[in-house]
């Protein structure tokens, strides 16, 4: 944790929220983490598409791999990018992301090689509410 740092963010201003964004996507394309803000609880981020990104969040938790880790999404097309939805899940996107709900949904293509734990076929996804994690999000890609 030698290169940890602690950033203080007032979710109401656009110009913190916007730079805090952007070193945390420095971070995350760089393979690292970032401990973000989420609907619920604070999580541990990763670029999921990096294995040794989503292998530093398994270690640093302490995590067995039969708990996947959660995808999150800065929106509901980038959602889909990640998991095929069914009607029932579009429905429950629309009325409830961005928000608390995680959806576990089978795979799309494009996360098909990503080590996210032992669940091979299905991928968790949630898009969030919180104006900091949405922005990292958007920045990191």
């Amino acid at each position: 944790m030698a290169n940890a740092r602690l950033l203080e963010v007032d979710a109401t201003d656009e110009l913190a929220l916007a730079d805090a964004a952007q070193l945390a996507a420095l971070v995350l394309e760089a393979g690292g983490l970032v401990v973000l803000p989420t609907d619920t609880v604070y999580g541990l981020a990763c670029r999921p598409d990096l294995a040794g990104a989503t292998k530093a969040v398994f270690q640093a938790k302490r995590r067995p791999a039969g708990l996947s880790l959660p995808v999150l999404a800065a929106g509901e097309a980038v959602a889909w990018e990640v998991a095929r939805p069914d009607e029932r899940a579009r429905l429950l996107a629309s009325r409830f992301w961005p928000g608390p709900l995680t959806m576990v949904l089978p795979r799309a293509p494009r996360c098909a090689g990503w080590t996210l734990g032992e669940a091979e076929r299905t991928v968790a996804v949630r898009v969030p509410s919180n104006p900091l994690a949405r922005r990292v999000l958007q920045a990191a890609g």
